[in-house]
């Protein structure tokens, strides 16, 4: 009986490429939180319950009688039940057949570039949880500046580093900015077909969109898109969703979700009305971009302490990184006897009410946030490998109906959750 290619061949390259399987660490490249976190595969069920106390028990009185009468200070624990659930990312590649059979000969050859066509599945996944998990859910990953010409080609962000978040090739959405916040549904299509990147220009902080998803020439973007806007936030295709929405694609809400910049509202967060107690069930904020970042941990970290937090470590930007470190004068450290010299630090403590803490950099952390956790109160739960390589049927590569191509799929199902909030904070930094 013959068998396709892809099934026993590719499992026995595939052990070779990777004989304990996918490894994790693919995923954490540069990514500090994401190395951090602690990972719980764990996840079963419809939903997750994080139970999460917020207050004590009210039963106390230095008068006896007051305490036990019928109208006394009595009241239990206070706890809630944050409900999470897994949500899902993909990602997939799509190889020639007739490529395979010309590098059949040189075996060499043959196995690099499937481990090449592995390795950038992957590595597009873990970028795209380690920007989800500092995010609110939304699935953005830039916003216009107010300036860019929407009747041209190229879009220039207002962060200059949000361009590393687009990639060629990628699909783009559009969704209105409110209150410096997406707002509603995606921009309704006004063509049949979507823009796609072309070019990005990090120095300049721009994205090309010179072709759209039938491959015609693009030089107008607003005709693709109704009432499009400059201000818009950006999305790749499939990624957007409303925040705190319960059906379609949603990403994972990371830290500006559970603690948000400003105090949450009533609306249920993972079925919580936060509103009861903002700084136990959404932790502890800070907004004054006008203050050197340093002075907003300090400040922050002794507001902290004084609410019974015990946090150990912050989490910058790498330009916010860089900033705090020459304004705090990092000297030079020696290592070892042979007098070699290193100039400034990959991470630094800072003193605050609530200790030394521990100040680090992630080039996925927004360069205006700014964040100041206890990182044993978080935990990265998912199903199965994470990431993990497509093979339900079996097989680890499928045949393509319409063309002479292989496609090989990985994805990810995951979710951040917090278990006390209250040992968290954020401020924002200009």
């Amino acid at each position: 009986m013959a068998t396709s290619l892809g099934d026993v061949q590719w499992d026995a390259l595939l052990k070779e490429l990777y004989p304990s399987g996918v490894p994790e660490d693919m995923l954490q490249r540069d990514h500090t939180f994401l190395s951090m976190v602690s990972k719980d595969s764990d996840a079963y069920g419809e939903y997750m319950v994080i139970p999460v106390v917020y207050s004590g028990p009210s039963g106390r009185s230095a008068s006896i009688s007051s305490l036990l009468s019928s109208t006394g200070p009595i009241g239990p624990t206070k706890s809630v039940k944050f409900t999470p659930s897994i949500v899902e990312d993909y990602a997939a590649t799509w190889i020639n057949e007739l490529t395979m059979k010309k590098a059949s000969n040189d075996r060499g050859a043959f196995v690099n570039a499937r481990k090449f066509e592995i390795d950038n599945i992957l590595t597009q996944l873990g970028e795209s949880l380690s920007h989800a998990l500092f995010r609110a859910g939304d699935g953005t990953i830039g916003q216009g500046n107010g300036s860019w010409t929407i009747t041209g080609a190229v879009i220039t962000l207002s962060r200059k580093a949000d361009t590393k978040f687009f990639g060629i090739g990628m699909h783009l959405d559009f969704i209105a900015n409110s209150g410096g916040a997406p707002s509603g549904s995606a921009r309704a299509l006004a063509a049949t077909y979507r823009v796609v990147v072309t070019a990005i220009d990090e120095d300049a902080g721009t994205v090309t969109c010179a072709l759209d998803s039938n491959g015609a020439t693009v030089t107008n973007i607003s005709t693709y898109y109704t009432s499009l806007a400059n201000t818009d936030w950006i999305a790749p295709v499939g990624d957007y969703n409303s925040l705190y929405a319960t059906t379609g694609a949603e990403k994972i809400k990371g830290l500006a979700a559970w603690i948000p910049l400003t105090t949450p509202s009533s609306t249920a967060f993972w079925g919580v009305d936060r509103t009861v107690h903002p700084t136990r069930l959404a932790g502890h904020r800070l907004d004054d971009s006008t203050a050197p970042a340093e002075d907003s941990i300090m400040t922050l970290a002794e507001v902290m302490r004084e609410r019974g937090a015990r946090p150990d470590t912050v989490i910058l930007s790498p330009r916010q990184f860089t900033k705090v470190s020459k304004r705090l004068n990092a000297k030079v450290e020696y290592q070892g006897a042979g007098g070699n010299a290193n100039y400034g630090f990959s991470s630094f403590g800072i003193a605050t009410s609530a200790g030394i803490l521990k100040v680090v950099t992630d080039s996925d952390c927004p360069e205006d946030r700014g964040y100041i956790l206890r990182m044993d109160t978080w935990k990265l739960k998912h199903l199965g490998g994470l990431p993990e390589l497509v093979t339900t049927d079996g097989l680890t590569m499928l045949r393509r109906s319409a063309s002479d191509e292989v496609e090989i799929r990985a994805r990810y199902y995951a979710q951040l959750v917090c278990t006390a909030p209250g040992h968290n904070g954020v401020f924002s930094v200009a």
